[in-house]
């Protein structure tokens, strides 16, 4: 099982899609994904929505069910 990283320790891949934890919202969860166009790290979000800070965490999405 997979555990939440602060984005302090390390980054997930680019355009991997992960899921976004929010600690200063709390704890509100979005799923999402970063991006870089050379100018520093930033966020999306899939339901078009935004955040006005970045995220705090990130976590790989689990596996999606076998049946």
């Amino acid at each position: 099982m997979s555990c939440w990283t602060s984005f302090w320790e390390e980054m997930p891949s680019l355009d991997e899609k992960i899921l976004l934890l929010f600690i200063q919202y709390d704890g509100h969860i979005e799923d999402g994904f970063i991006g870089d166009e050379g100018d520093g790290w930033y966020h999306y979000l899939y339901d078009g929505d935004s955040m006005p800070t970045n995220p705090s965490h990130w976590m790989p999405l689990p596996a999606l069910p076998n049946d």
